[in-house]
């Protein structure tokens, strides 16, 4: 009996420790938060380009742009309202095909930037013409942020 005591209690105090540890971690995490990844039919608004969006008329003009190609857009998006006083919006946009992705893979964080790193982590092979895209927030920094 007094096995199952201890035995119970370490999984309590670990268990315990454990979660306590990861929220801990995910707070003081500067990781990027998803707003939203998918792709766009071919259009003639987007382009190949990285965007960093620091206030809401930005912000806005890119969801009536993405709306503009498809209305139904923002129903994939995590949230649409956003804290620019404490996040920044990075969104990468690619001219690719349907089933190709383009993905912000890591946010870094040295002594002068923030560096933002994008690659296609799904390549397909389609003749049609899309437009993938990834949205992220990060929190708010004053350092300039470089895209590789």
């Amino acid at each position: 009996m007094k096995k199952y005591s201890i035995l119970f209690c370490m999984i309590v105090l670990l268990s315990c420790s454990s979660s306590t540890n990861n929220t801990i971690m995910e707070e003081d995490n500067n990781n990027p938060i998803l707003i939203a990844q998918g792709w766009l039919g071919y259009n003639s608004v987007f382009e190949q380009q990285n965007m960093v969006i620091t206030n809401s008329d930005e912000w806005e003009a890119l969801l009536t742009a993405m709306q503009g190609i498809n209305e139904n857009v923002l129903d994939t998006f995590t949230e649409t309202t956003i804290d620019f006083e404490s996040y920044t919006i990075i969104a990468a946009f690619d001219i690719k095909n349907s089933t190709t992705s383009v993905n912000i893979t890591s946010v870094e964080e040295n002594d002068s930037t923030i560096v933002v790193n994008i690659d296609n982590l799904q390549q397909g092979i389609t003749q049609d013409v899309a437009h993938p895209y990834h949205i992220v927030k990060i929190k708010k920094s004053n350092k300039p942020i470089v895209f590789q």
